[in-house]
């Protein structure tokens, strides 16, 4: 809704409704990752998963929308860097020549 706000209204004079909603519901979504994320190390059953890296793809591109994720989502901006530690995670972003903070 936010990336393609065309794909949810025929009427170009409504993207930016749909955009602000899409919005909407995206943040109250972060906001029950944080949450999560405040009492747990990782995402499922304290184990590091797929789940765990999936959730980095969600914070970079919160970063990418201009979400102020590491003021809004402290417990989850500890867990990004949690995954930052992890080699293989710097192996990836290397490779694909991106950043989780932009």
């Amino acid at each position: 809704m936010i990336w393609r706000p065309y794909d949810f209204t025929t009427d170009d004079s409504r993207t930016d409704v749909v955009m602000a909603k899409g919005k909407e519901l995206l943040t109250a979504s972060f906001s029950m990752i944080d949450e999560r994320m405040r009492t747990s190390e990782w995402a499922v059953d304290e184990l590091y998963s797929i789940v765990d890296i999936f959730l980095l793809v969600f914070y970079r591109w919160g970063n990418r929308m201009k979400i102020d994720m590491k003021t809004d989502y402290p417990a989850w901006t500890k867990h990004a860097q949690r995954m930052l530690e992890r080699p293989a995670v710097n192996r990836a972003l290397a490779y694909e020549n991106i950043s989780v903070w932009q």
